[in-house]
């Protein structure tokens, strides 16, 4: 059919449109078909699963886990110093706006803010004379400023990062106004503590410092090595309201949602238990451990992987597609760009994702919302859908008119139909109806259905377009001869039919349900090009135009005739869905 391609084109259009308005910028045509047919989606935790607002609710100094609302003042050294480096390790700015930049470190310098430490004024005091930033590799970060209140040094380093591999650096420890030797014990006993806050469900940090002599240039390694331990800060980023309904609705539609985060096990558990993730779950540490056989049988019961690196989630990525999954994966920094590239699907962020993630993936996601995905893909399956519907419709269609051109020269008979004959079915039945049945509404099954990744676009279809286009043929066929021998009756009868028989027919392909339970008015733009259809016929046959397409007027006999082999098409398949759909049902409630 010539308008299948421009059809195809404009359902997908009509589907980008529609996702936009679900706050998600599809970037390429075909990934709004691509999305219907996702088997698994790999998202990120904090922004996407989480609400992205930290707030500082605990806090580990001085050997006791102290609620913040319970702080009435500085105490001792541990406290100052915990709050000191809320400032002077941050890049987050406080403007007349209110606090600009990661929303982490936007939390902490807000809390740092609340009792008294003014960003400001301590960084003028201490200016900054070297950054290490932070990597999903070092999961740290330290800014080394000169010292303004530390006898003999020049420099302090301040340093937060993941409590492990903080503490692994550590070999000191902030007790009081003093400091003392961390031994392997003590540090034991700080990780049991750090899990403890995690598996609350808080997103934990831990601070240091090193004050340093003079040198002419400070290393990573001098920043960050030898430190001083002084505290824990957790904070609370809880997760987005629509998201447990979303993750149901993905189960319910067969689609595996699996967390990949960069935060630690504990935290990562507590959120997906609160979202209804259940199953296992894996530290990037481990992955490292496994070859990709070992990996690729575990991978079907993994549901989280915490404390992973970008390398990692590009592994994770590569093995489900070699498990022919359709894969779906959000990301939203630099270091993610491999696999949003090398998924079918990249998700960029769209409020926190950088220009490189969002150059990189098929959609962005204008509010960084994993709920907004769910809504995506059920816009995708509706366009998939659809496509499938207008496709088994032409493709029926166009088989009938081939089919009766084909048995006319065979037969060595008149043309049922001119050249011109054909141009205008093509204008007015597989143009219009075509086009609104690419409008359908979303069936209410439709996320309840399970993704087939190997299913092709005729999968399902092909008898039925063999069928429609028999019975096509047999209806224009009969038509033909039962108006001959005046040959221009009975070509415009035989166009009439066809006419007649796909517009009435295009109503069977709206669902694989029968029309009484889907509702009949339900597509207004399919009635209206129904009868748009209708009207231009009834125009090109009982007006001057019907001279320049070789038409005759029909009389009400005829027309009568006509309609009568026309329904066929819609009754007798209807009476088929009808009786499928009573079997399905009796074995359902079976």
């Amino acid at each position: 059919p010539e308008g299948l391609p421009a059809v195809i084109t404009i359902c997908l259009a009509l589907a980008v449109q529609r996702m936009y308005k679900s706050k998600s910028l599809i970037r390429t045509l075909p990934s709004a078909e691509t999305l219907g047919r996702v088997t698994v989606i790999c998202t990120d935790k904090t922004g996407t699963i989480t609400e992205e607002k930290m707030t500082v609710t605990d806090l580990y100094y001085d050997n006791k886990i102290t609620k913040i609302e319970t702080i009435s003042k500085i105490e001792n050294k541990a406290l100052d110093f915990l709050f000191k480096i809320n400032c002077l390790c941050n890049n987050a700015r406080i403007e007349k706006t209110g606090i600009i930049g990661d929303p982490t470190e936007a939390a902490l310098l807000r809390v740092a803010s609340d009792f008294g430490f003014d960003k400001k004024i301590l960084t003028e005091s201490e200016p900054r004379e070297e950054e290490f930033a932070f990597t999903s590799t070092r999961k740290m970060m330290s800014i080394v400023r000169k010292s303004s209140g530390h006898d003999n040094f020049n420099f302090v380093s301040y340093v937060k990062g993941a409590p492990d591999v903080i503490l692994g650096k550590c070999t000191r420890e902030v007790i009081g106004n003093g400091s003392l030797r961390l031994i392997e014990r003590r540090r034991k006993e700080l990780i049991r503590v750090y899990e403890e806050m995690a598996s609350k469900g808080l997103r934990v940090l831990a601070f240091a410092y090193k004050p340093l002599e003079s040198k002419k240039k400070i290393t990573q390694k001098d920043a960050e090595s030898n430190l001083v331990f002084v505290g824990f800060q957790a904070m609370l980023d809880p997760p987005r309201k629509e998201v447990k309904e979303a993750i149901k609705e993905c189960q319910d539609a067969g689609i595996k949602v699996k967390m990949i985060t960069g935060d630690s096990l504990f935290t990562a558990k507590n959120v997906a238990s609160k979202i209804g993730l259940v199953g296992n779950a894996i530290e990037g540490i481990e992955i490292d451990r496994m070859s990709d056989n070992e990996f690729a049988n575990k991978m079907e019961d993994i549901i989280i992987f915490a404390r992973t690196t970008p390398e990692q989630k590009l592994r994770i990525i590569n093995i489900l597609k070699s498990q022919g999954e359709i894969v779906a994966v959000t990301g939203d920094g630099v270091n993610d760009a491999p696999a949003l590239k090398r998924a079918d699907i990249g998700i960029a962020m769209g409020i926190r994702g950088s220009d490189v993630a969002r150059e990189t993936a098929n959609i962005i996601l204008l509010d960084d919302n994993f709920a907004s995905i769910v809504k995506a893909i059920k816009e995708g399956r509706r366009s998939y859908s659809n496509i499938k519907k207008f496709v088994k419709f032409l493709l029926a269609a166009n088989f009938g008119e081939v089919a009766i051109i084909l048995f006319a020269i065979l037969a060595i008979m008149p043309l049922p139909l001119l050249p011109l004959h054909i141009l205008w079915i093509n204008l007015i039945t597989d143009s219009a109806p075509a086009l609104a049945l690419s409008t359908e509404p979303v069936e209410k099954e439709i996320m309840k259905k399970k993704p087939r990744p190997d299913e092709g676009i005729l999968s399902g279809i092909v008898w039925f377009i063999f069928l429609a286009g028999m019975l096509a043929f047999t209806v224009t066929l009969i038509t033909f001869l039962l108006f001959l021998p005046n040959i221009d009756k009975a070509r415009t009868a035989t166009l009439t039919t066809i006419v007649m028989f796909e517009i009435f027919f295009v109503f069977t392909c709206r669902s694989n349900k029968p029309i009484h339970k889907i509702g009949f008015f339900t597509n207004k733009f399919l009635i209206i090009a129904v009868l748009a259809s209708i009207l231009l016929h009834l125009i090109a046959i009982y007006t001057p135009i019907n001279q320049f397409l070789y038409l005759t007027p029909l009389s009400f006999l005829d027309w009568t005739k006509i309609l009568g082999l026309s329904l066929s098409g819609l009754v007798l398949f209807e009476i088929g869905k009808n009786i499928k759909y009573k079997i399905n049902k009796k074995y359902r409630e079976e």
